[in-house]
């Protein structure tokens, strides 16, 4: 009975150890991950499961990176927008619609695209920093009469919200200045 009993002990140690193996190469893949640069619970998880980790391990480990701050959503998103902001000179609603897919909830996108557009501004400052690196295009736009090109490239930018009648008052607020 004792050996049946040391054998018992002995199979849940095994299974054990096992355990703490899975962890541990679920753990290094997600660490070795987040070394190439940040990542939402989402992509992380996404680019675990592909790896064939199951997704109750996959929870496990995402609650732990979190725990150990290693992982944030919202610090993911304020970053994400400052940057595509900064580089791009995007508007609200493209970057919310990119934070989207990356499994940002529309709340936390929505306050990190707010943050970002304010560091710079407002929407209208970075609308109007866009005209300026894109100078020449629109400005051949205009003598081309093609206003409606200009209200397209700036809808795909993110200013979709604005009307017509808007981006014409930036526009010609930009072109009085310069």
């Amino acid at each position: 009975m004792e050996s049946f009993t040391l054998s018992i002990f002995l199979l849940k140690l095994v299974i054990i150890v096992n355990n703490e193996k899975e962890q541990t190469a679920i753990r290094d893949a997600a660490l070795v991950i987040l070394k190439y640069g940040p990542q939402t619970e989402f992509l992380l998880k996404k680019k675990l499961k592909a790896k064939g980790f199951d997704l109750a391990e996959i929870e496990d480990v995402i609650s732990w990176l979190i725990d150990c701050e290693f992982l944030s959503d919202s610090q993911y998103a304020n970053a994400y927008a400052l940057e595509k902001v900064r580089l791009k000179n995007m508007g609200k609603n493209r970057l919310i619609a990119l934070l989207y897919q990356k499994g940002i909830t529309k709340d936390l996108a929505n306050h990190a695209a707010d943050q970002a557009l304010a560091v710079y501004g407002g929407e209208k400052e970075v609308m109007y920093l866009y005209l300026e690196k894109k100078k020449d295009l629109f400005l051949k736009f205009l003598k081309e009469d093609k206003l409606n090109k200009v209200f397209d490239k700036l809808r795909y930018q993110g200013f979709n919200h604005f009307n017509f009648h808007e981006i014409k008052s930036v526009l010609k607020e930009y072109l009085e200045n310069n």
